[in-house]
């Protein structure tokens, strides 16, 4: 009895442990070989590769060998105005896309249609009005026999050549206004009294254009020990209108007047 229970007890243990052999060879079959210790450790549970299936390659695309699409410009604005462009998107219906019925005693049927996008840009003169159409700012002045003039922006601006003349700074708004002005003195205010007082008038200065948007009128100001210059630059909405002083003017009025706001009349 002992004998066959034995032999019994050895044949079921045998049958547990070869089961237990095939699930753990199973189990470790794909340990990862990143850590050598472990995959010698489990080395001899692993089953042959060539008994692996199931296995698909995928091949990834060459993303080094893709070059960049270029930028197109784009398309011509569909509306324009003086501070804006605008694009019109119309929307697409989805193929098959069948109308949508109002049900009985409700009218006929209607089909839907998606609103259109609108892109729209803005910015404060952006465009000018060329007698015919709308056309795009460009902020430049261009140099003639008499000064300089800009006129390919919505405030057409004209610079004489010498600056000590009246009228020498001509604006001419969109609706037709026309500002003439002419710059005369620089003057201190003292604060702290309230007294004001010239320091320095207009002399003759010939402009110069500096850049393409900018003409400098050297030592325009020249009297008392102050110098400045005076330069114009003309933006795409705006043009402004600078006085440069130079840095022994600036000590100057500093160290006589402590107090003083200098001023342009």
């Amino acid at each position: 009895m002992k004998s066959k229970s034995s032999g019994g007890t050895t044949r079921i243990l045998t049958a547990v442990f070869l089961a237990a052999f095939s699930f753990v060879s199973a189990g470790f079959a794909d340990v990862p070989s990143a850590n050598p210790a472990l995959a010698a450790k489990y080395a001899r549970f692993r089953l042959p590769p060539n008994l692996k299936t199931n296995t698909t390659s995928v091949a990834l695309p060459n993303l080094q060998s893709q070059t960049r699409r270029p930028i197109s410009a784009p398309p011509p604005p569909d509306e324009i105005g003086p501070h804006h462009r605008a694009w019109i998107i119309p929307a697409e219906v989805p193929e098959g896309f069948a109308p949508v019925s109002n049900g009985p005693n409700l009218g006929p049927a209607r089909s839907f249609h998606p609103p259109a996008q609108r892109i729209e840009e803005r910015a404060t003169g952006m465009n000018f009005w060329d007698g015919t159409n709308w056309s795009p700012s460009v902020p430049v002045f261009e140099q003639t026999a008499d000064g300089f003039l800009a006129q390919r922006v919505q405030h057409h601006l004209t610079l004489a050549n010498e600056l000590n003349v009246a009228g020498a700074v001509t604006v001419t708004l969109q609706g037709g206004l026309v500002i003439q002005s002419t710059p005369l003195a620089i003057g201190l205010y003292d604060v702290a009294s309230g007294n004001s007082t010239v320091i320095a008038t207009l002399t003759n200065s010939v402009g110069v254009l500096v850049s393409s948007n900018s003409v400098l009128y050297e030592n325009a100001f020249n009297q008392n020990g102050v110098k400045a210059d005076v330069i114009f630059n003309l933006e795409r909405g705006a043009y402004s209108q600078n006085i440069v002083f130079g840095p022994k003017s600036i000590q100057w009025i500093m160290d006589s007047r402590p107090t003083a706001r200098a001023s342009k009349f």
